[in-house]
């Protein structure tokens, strides 16, 4: 009995870390109710600024955690398209609504005409689907918005890759 020690049970290894433990999920899901109850309910355009990129001129009306206080499950974007947009291949499950004007949009190489009021739907594809958006409106440019559901990103993953740039694109110096 002289040799009898005091057991200690050990530490169980933690399986995941602290951040990814239950009271945390409960903290971050109380932020996420705290910042959709003080976000914006209205977002003005006028305060929105076009802005070119490789793949259009666009205006980001909601962006996943890009908005400053909102949680919002859904990616809300415009376009203008004055003659045609970049070419690029993503996920799909997208819905473009055009707002005015007329035009085209490839998708996998095949076709698809547009006017004002139309809906277009993006499939959603093993490997991304390839688009790209031409305006046919001889009286200026075509203005679609997108939509995106947030949720899509996380579930299938984000892929984008840029097969043409957009005409009036023009990269900084230093810039990839």
């Amino acid at each position: 009995m002289e040799r009898e020690r005091l057991r200690e049970r050990e530490k169980e290894p933690e399986e995941f870390p602290e951040r990814f433990s239950y009271d945390a999920m409960v903290k971050m899901a109380d932020r996420v109710r705290e910042r959709a109850r003080q976000g914006a309910v209205l977002i003005k355009g006028r305060n929105r600024p076009w802005r070119q990129n490789r793949q259009a001129l666009v205006k980001s009306y909601v962006m996943q955690d890009w908005n400053e206080k909102r949680q919002f499950p859904l990616q809300i974007f415009a376009h203008e398209i004055a003659s045609q947009s970049g070419r690029h291949t993503h996920q799909g499950g997208l819905a473009i609504f055009v707002v005015d004007g007329r035009g085209y949009t490839t998708v996998d190489g095949v076709r698809y005409d547009w006017e004002k009021g139309d809906l277009i739907l993006l499939p959603i594809k093993p490997g991304g689907v390839e688009h790209q958006h031409f305006n046919l409106n001889p009286d200026g440019p075509s203005h679609w918005l997108a939509i995106i559901p947030s949720w899509t990103f996380d579930v299938m993953g984000f892929t984008l890759e840029q097969k043409e740039i957009h005409p009036n694109f023009r990269r900084k110096v230093g810039e990839d």
